[in-house]
């Protein structure tokens, strides 16, 4: 997050809540003057933790400003699984909550404090100033015929900030003489009315792009999906829409569907995408994550490499209008042609190697990879030994009978002692079984699962068994229990 997005925590609708920073860590004006009492109560531990904890979690937020954010990418366990800094703002907004919690408290037990009805006063009078200002410039740039669009936005900001904060104001000041269950409902009306008309601002809710036709499956990759099921293969789609409507037709994609991303899995996909985040036609990426299909709008060269076919360009027709829309926003109008290209080369979703090229880093996996056929050789991350194969005689074979989300199940013939690559995403949780005996899974071909086998013919299956997720469970039902227990004794 830039530094000005720590205006977010006080005006969110200071640039626009189109156009601006993250307004994740926002408790509406209510809830800040409730924080700003709650410090009143900053003798009292929990008050000082949870102060502290939203001071360290801001500057955390503002990534590489302050030296902090690295720190705690270095040292701090499980810290680089954010997927984005903005997330951080959730723990800020939390530990805002819970202060003005304390504040809403210290409220209903006493006067409204002159400390922070002067600081109120103080900031409105510097609202105020720069409100005003703010139209002074906007009619000087309208005069020489300059885009005083920011400065509309720095207008409008402050007159909404002014709706919330005045009403606001005078219940705090006047509590004494409103009856309190009015003034607990008034209170919660505004602090609704303030977070949900920052919502209604959002570029999402106010898109022309209506999100039934958006998440709605297309005739194009339609066609293809049942054959892709079959095979279970995956497609790639340069258009970013068809990561979100082909859901429906249970087309698995190499990309998922917004969902939270591998290290690893992003090293590679980032390793071969170019700066248009499209993908070169000869590029291994698309053999390694077993893709059948691709699905463009941007066509490759005339010269298509081996194993890649242009099987069709089928014109975008008006039932599919709003459904393809690239990556920088652009709606690809009705009579584009998208382009399908079969890739012929593709690495099966299960199969057996000759060799192990073993490696104990991801960067030294990918380099390898590069420069190798990962139908004959295949690379595992590993610190163990692992066995020398030798040239795999004919006859070994991997078939898939059973694919679902949580459980794989093959049938496999091993001439020799081999690995199994199964072309699924590495993840801890996925416990494997050869002739229902445990098996040790390794990391292979930097995403993808390997195990090893011995000559023979064998039942393999592959499950996925959550753990820290029933873990999680009983965790909360046995906080559940003991939050009704502690109820029970404080009634």
């Amino acid at each position: 997050m830039e530094l000005r997005g720590l205006l977010n925590y006080l005006l969110p609708y200071y640039y626009g809540a189109q156009t601006g920073p993250a307004v994740i860590g926002y408790i509406s004006t209510a809830g800040l003057i409730l924080v700003a009492i709650g410090l009143k109560l900053i003798k009292i531990k929990a008050v000082s933790f949870f102060f502290i904890s939203a001071f360290v979690f801001t500057l955390l937020s503002l990534g590489n400003i302050t030296f902090l954010h690295q720190f705690a990418y270095l040292f701090i366990p499980f810290y680089g699984y954010f997927r984005f800094l903005t997330f951080i703002h959730i723990y800020t907004a939390f530990s805002l909550a819970v202060l003005a919690g304390y504040g809403y408290t210290y409220l209903l037990e006493h006067e409204f404090p002159k400390s922070v009805a002067t600081w109120l006063k103080a900031l409105t009078l510097l609202f105020i100033l720069i409100y005003f200002i703010s139209i002074f410039v906007g009619l000087i740039l309208k005069a020489i015929g300059g885009n005083p669009v920011d400065i509309n936005n720095i207008t409008d900001g402050l007159s909404l900030f002014f709706v919330f904060f005045i009403p606001t104001y005078i219940l705090f000041r006047f509590k004494k003489y409103i009856n309190p269950s009015i003034f607990k409902f008034s209170l919660v009306v505004l602090i609704l009315l303030d977070l949900f008309t920052l919502i209604s601002k959002s570029a999402f809710i106010n898109s022309t792009q209506d999100p039934r036709v958006f998440y709605s499956e297309n005739t194009i990759t339609k066609k293809y999906s049942t054959e892709m099921r079959n095979n279970l293969t995956r497609a790639y789609f340069f258009e970013e829409t068809n990561r979100f409507n082909t859901a429906s037709s249970e087309i698995y994609q190499t990309e998922g569907f917004h969902g939270l991303t591998l290290k690893d899995y992003n090293l590679l996909y980032n390793h071969f995408q170019e700066a248009d985040w499209s993908v070169s036609p000869d590029s291994q990426l698309f053999d390694i994550l077993a893709v059948q299909y691709i699905f463009t709008s941007k066509p490759f060269a005339e010269k298509l490499p081996n194993g890649l076919d242009l099987i069709e360009a089928v014109p975008i027709r008006e039932e599919d209008s709003g459904k393809f829309i690239l990556r920088t926003g652009t709606v690809l109008p009705v009579g584009t042609p998208i382009y399908v290209y079969e890739n012929t080369d593709r690495l099966p979703m299960a199969f057996i190697t000759e060799n192990i090229l073993k490696v104990k880093t991801s960067k030294e996996a990918l380099e390898k990879m590069s420069s190798l056929d990962l139908r004959r050789t295949a690379v595992v991350i590993s610190d163990s030994n692992l066995p020398l194969f030798d040239n795999q005689k004919p006859g070994s074979y991997a078939n898939i009978y059973h694919y679902s989300n949580s459980k794989v199940k093959i049938d496999v013939k091993s001439i020799d002692d081999s690995l199994l690559v199964l072309s699924n995403t590495y993840y801890p949780g996925w416990q494997a079984y050869i002739d229902g005996k445990p098996t040790k899974i390794y990391k292979t071909n930097l995403t993808s699962r390997g195990i090893l086998l011995t000559n023979g013919k064998h039942d393999v299956e592959f499950i996925y068994v959550p753990k820290l997720l029933y873990l999680g469970m009983i965790i909360s039902i046995i906080s559940f229990i003991v939050s009704l227990i502690l109820i029970k004794k404080l009634k």
